[in-house]
């Protein structure tokens, strides 16, 4: 089973509300609820010995990696997080390991002044503890990034560096780029996305979305220590920003970063060629695939 036509055989069955702006296909949805901002809404979850390995991974380190990979959602969509509950299925009878992971996620809660305001607890047959977060944010009408918007000849960006994820801890450790993402989104761009998967499948969704290809230079890749250019497209867990900007804008763009410990690197273009994407670079041999990057069914 793939994860990508599974979703593109469901999603249509689901029926949207007038007041959904966003719907399914994005980072999150938006909701309108009157006034200049929408209601973003995301949902997300880790699973022991999936998305992190419960043999290496304090259970505080869990549960901040559940809710920053949610802050990231909010923060692809130019949003600003704000609430969110929280749901626990556990085998585990040791009390401890609950009340650490509570200690994580609030300590988290505080950095990013995010409301955890309800939620569920329940015991589990399995032995792997299955945590989901529901996130709420609000992004300003004019501000809001999705994937469709990109356009023919935008030359795509990306922020941080890219694979060796999971043995670097990177995983764990990321920061969420809400601040880069408030920088950027309406003043240079209104099309992003979270890096979460891999590049080279986070970036097909965001060409299948505005019906657009693209060419990506593979050695101007910003590779983590220990990753090589097929880690950098494949791997995912980057929780990165993946975004385009008109050509005229990037000068303006790389003079202006205020983010100096955060790498910008221009990666790519879009071209007119739906859903032809092209890797590019010396030590490529032509028609060479790449992994398409995480799938959960996979």
């Amino acid at each position: 089973m793939n994860e990508q036509s599974l979703l593109a055989q469901v999603l249509p069955k689901l029926t949207q509300g007038k007041d959904i702006v966003v719907p399914p296909g994005d980072d999150c949805a938006a909701i309108d609820i009157g006034g200049d901002k929408l209601l973003l809404i995301a949902a997300d979850q880790v699973i022991a010995n999936i998305h992190y390995d419960s043999s290496d991974t304090k259970p505080g380190e869990a549960a901040k990696k559940l809710l920053k990979r949610n802050v990231s959602d909010i923060a692809a969509m130019g949003g600003i997080p704000a609430h969110a509950v929280l749901t626990i299925a556990s085998a585990s009878k040791d009390e401890q390991w609950f009340i650490d992971f509570f200690d994580g996620i609030a300590e988290e809660a505080r950095k990013w002044d995010i409301s955890i305001c309800g939620g569920d607890l329940s015991s589990s047959k399995s032995k792997d503890e299955v945590c989901s977060l529901t996130i709420t944010g609000w992004v300003e009408r004019t501000k809001v990034c999705l994937r469709s918007n990109a356009k023919n000849g935008d030359i795509i960006f990306c922020t941080g560096e890219l694979g060796n994820s999971f043995l670097s801890r990177h995983h764990l450790t990321f920061t969420p780029r809400v601040e880069a993402a408030q920088f950027l989104a309406g003043t240079y761009t209104k099309t992003m996305m979270d890096l979460s998967d891999g590049l080279s499948l986070d970036l097909d969704r965001m060409c299948k979305a505005s019906e657009l290809g693209a060419i990506i230079e593979v050695n101007a890749l910003p590779l983590r220590m220990g990753a090589d250019s097929k880690q950098g497209l494949s791997d995912g867990e980057d929780y990165e920003l993946l975004f385009s900007i008109p050509e005229a804008l990037v000068d303006s763009l790389q003079e202006t970063w205020p983010f100096k410990d955060l790498k910008l690197t221009r990666v790519g273009v879009f071209t007119n060629s739906i859903s032809d994407i092209q890797y590019v670079a010396d030590d490529i041999v032509a028609g060479e695939s790449f992994e398409p990057g995480f799938d959960h069914f996979r």
